[in-house]
This record gives C-alpha cells, structure tokens and sequence, in this order.
C-alpha cells in the first residue's frame, strides 16, 4: 500500500508537469504572436503616411506626394541600404517614437538622405547634386 506522501508527490508531480505544459504553450502563442505583430508593424511603419502619425510631417508628406519620388517608400531614401541599417534605424525610430509618447519631441523634423540610398539599384545611377555633402 502506498502511503499518503506518496499520492500527494505523484499528484503534485503532475501539476507541476501540467503547469510547465501550459506555460510553455502560452509562451509559444505570445512568441508567435509577437513576431506577426512585430511584422505587421514593420509593414504598416514603411507606409510614408506612417509618418505623419507621430511628428510634424503633414507639409512634407504633401510635397512629397507631388513630387518625381512620390512611387518611392520614404524608407528607401531615409535608411541606407542593408538589414543592419535598417534595424538600427528601427531602433532610432523606438526611441523618436518614446520621445512622441512621453512629449519630448521637437517639433521641426530633420533628416539626412545618404549618397548611398539615392545610387541604390533601381534608382540614380550618379550623385545629382555637386559640392560637399554634409
């Protein structure tokens, strides 16, 4: 006959065990989870009118719009070419988007277009403009 610590280990036992299942579930739909809202986000966060979202850009937007790269994501010219800098630029976006949340923001947006982004394949195939490039 078994005694009662051992009813109680082996029920305990499978509690834990069906703790553990579960918990490694949830653990795999938030994973999941994460990754699609991660991708829908870096989709929905190359749209230009994304932009407008946050800062001051409406005027820019608009120019752009009417402009000869108005075809061109705001993306393509504003991150160098490459994964790396796309992820580093993502991660300067987290912070601009930290600043937006918590209103210390300013209120006139500057950029720089890298030679790099305009001679990319598909777009110009020499520099346009003459003189040093800041």
């Amino acid at each position: 006959m078994a005694s009662p610590f051992t009813e109680w280990s082996k029920t305990w036992r499978a509690r834990v065990r069906k703790i553990i299942a579960i918990s490694l579930k949830l653990a795999l739909v938030l994973l999941v989870l994460m990754v699609v809202m991660g991708a829908v986000g870096l989709q929905y966060s190359q749209k230009p009118k994304f932009c407008t979202t946050c800062h001051n850009m409406q005027p820019y937007y608009d120019s752009w719009k009417l402009s000869a790269h108005k075809d061109v994501k705001c993306v393509e010219c504003h991150y160098k070419p490459g994964i790396k800098n796309e992820i580093q630029k993502k991660f300067e976006a987290l912070n601009q988007v930290a600043s937006y949340v918590t209103n210390q923001y300013g209120t006139r947006p500057s950029t720089q277009v890298e030679d790099a982004s305009c001679l990319r394949s598909g777009c110009h195939e020499t520099r346009l403009l003459k003189g040093k490039v800041n």
